[in-house]
């Protein structure tokens, strides 16, 4: 799979969720053997004359009431029903995530060991700022200047220890409007 990241991309978050059966398939499933189904045509898109269509086969029209049983199954199993309870491996779950960074981030910078304040103003530029013209213009401005802030400390370690005494007084601030 390849994904064209837009130019103007900060941050990237990607998860990879399992699922035992989707929803379709077991839609598709069920409207087969309920003779239901349109999903099958001829010619197929593979160019075969002929689709196997599910409910012309003697054994499964036997077999209709099966169509429903699979379907309540897995509604079940999903806890859709207000009776079930969801079941590990069946509903999706997060297998992994990856996150990548793509600026010269200033907070990453100035608190390279303090991983928690990173996420702190992370969570404050995501959950207050994002949510106001205004403080998207400051996100905005914030991602303009942060690589040449970033030069800056970079080549000046002394300007690096004014630049996060800077945060650090704004910290409480921010931690209360966070939390």
């Amino acid at each position: 799979m390849s994904l064209t990241i837009p130019a103007e991309a900060h941050y990237i978050e990607v998860t990879l969720y399992y699922q035992g059966t989707s929803r379709e398939y077991v839609e598709f499933l069920r409207d087969e053997i309920n003779g239901t189904a349109s999903t099958l045509s001829s010619p197929t898109p593979s160019g075969e004359t002929n689709a196997y269509i599910i409910q012309t086969d003697p054994f499964f029209s036997k077999l209709k009431a099966w169509g429903n049983t699979i379907w309540d199954l897995w509604y079940h199993n999903h806890g859709l029903d207000d009776i079930g309870t969801p079941v590990d491996g069946i509903v999706p779950f997060e297998m992994t995530k990856a996150e990548v960074d793509l600026t010269d981030c200033l907070v990453k910078k100035a608190y390279s060991k303090d991983w928690e304040k990173v996420v702190l103003l992370r969570s404050f530029r995501d959950n207050l700022l994002r949510k106001t013209p205004e403080g998207c213009e400051i996100i905005r401005l914030y991602y303009q200047w942060s690589p040449v802030i970033v030069k800056a400390m970079e080549e000046d370690e002394k300007f690096k220890e004014e630049v996060k005494e800077m945060i650090d007084r704004v910290l409480p601030l921010i931690e209360n409007t966070v939390e």
